[in-house]
């Protein structure tokens, strides 16, 4: 047990070290694109956060298994809306501008919305949807460009930083792993069942990534980094990553599906709100995190297994 213990701390501390390297080289790399924050977030940090689910994804593929990684993007993106924008509003009260808050919340709704298509038109024009809406965002994403940073990046630079974003990120990555498992050792010790394991301790461990980079984008007032990430990380979930499981040919739509979509635009309709708002204070950090235990609680009451 106490090894398992020591492991989980040293990888919550490397997780931290990791995500203030992601944080940082992102900012230079947006100066060098001549992109903002928000849009750094919205694609390139929510992209490689979303990583763990992207293994999930295509591992399921190989052992046919797609129904693990669709019951894993909404355990992620719930996450995502609640848990993790909820912490790092209860470390720094989150501002947005209107037009940061006007694609974020257009962005979480496409991102609510774009699973429905599966529910109703199962099937390869479905598939070919999911990744067509992801194009189409990354396209908008890269699109957005920034007035506001006029300091010239060297190409040397740039390429530095890049070299130590994705340094960053495979540390994000494997501390993320260690810790998830490591916790779920510590949970079956202690007698946790396996239902209660997987939706809590895995659902969360694979937004681990999302969660410390936010945390170290508020402490630097970057909130348009962390607003970015962590919508941008529920598209990428729903549309590349939803995408990529409904390729199997084992993919199928269970009952369980559907309740999942409907709670997590519900959810994300609450979270628009509050983005709308242009600010997240601590108040309605604690709204988000409650719903997440209540989502927790209306998945575990119908045996909903993430």
């Amino acid at each position: 047990m106490f090894a398992e213990l020591a492991i989980l701390i040293v990888s919550l501390i490397v997780l931290a070290k990791a995500s203030d390297l992601v944080v940082e080289n992102s900012l230079v790399l947006a100066q060098f694109f001549k992109v903002g924050e928000a849009a750094v977030g919205f694609l390139l940090v929510s992209v490689a956060t979303s990583l763990p689910e992207l293994s999930i994804a295509i591992t399921s593929l190989f052992e046919k298994a797609s129904g693990v990684s669709a019951g894993n993007v909404f355990g992620a993106n719930v996450s995502d809306v609640t848990l993790v924008l909820g912490v790092a509003a209860l470390v720094s009260t989150i501002r947005l501008s209107k037009h940061d808050a006007w694609k974020a919340t257009n962005f979480l709704l496409l991102a609510a919305l774009a699973p429905f298509l599966l529910v109703f038109f199962p099937g390869f024009v479905s598939t070919a949807m999911l990744l067509l809406i992801f194009a189409v965002y990354a396209f908008l994403s890269l699109k957005q460009k920034s007035e506001k940073l006029h300091e010239k990046t060297s190409s040397q630079k740039a390429l530095l930083a890049f070299f130590f974003f994705a340094f960053g990120i495979a540390l994000l990555i494997v501390s993320a792993d260690y810790a998830v498992k490591s916790a779920v050792i510590l949970a079956s010790l202690v007698g946790l069942s396996a239902t209660i394991i997987g939706a809590t301790i895995v659902s969360i461990g694979t937004t681990l990534p999302e969660l410390m980079v936010n945390l170290q984008a508020v402490r630097k007032k970057n909130y348009s980094l962390a607003i970015g990430n962590t919508v941008g990380s529920t598209v990428v979930n729903s549309t590349l990553i939803l995408g990529i499981a409904s390729i199997s040919p084992s993919f199928a739509i269970t009952p369980a599906f559907p309740m999942l979509a409907v709670l997590f635009l519900s959810i994300s309709l609450l979270a628009s709100w509050f983005l709308h708002s242009l600010e997240i204070t601590k108040s309605k950090a604690l709204v988000l995190i409650a719903a997440f235990a209540v989502f927790l609680a209306l998945s575990l009451s119908f045996d909903v297994v993430f």
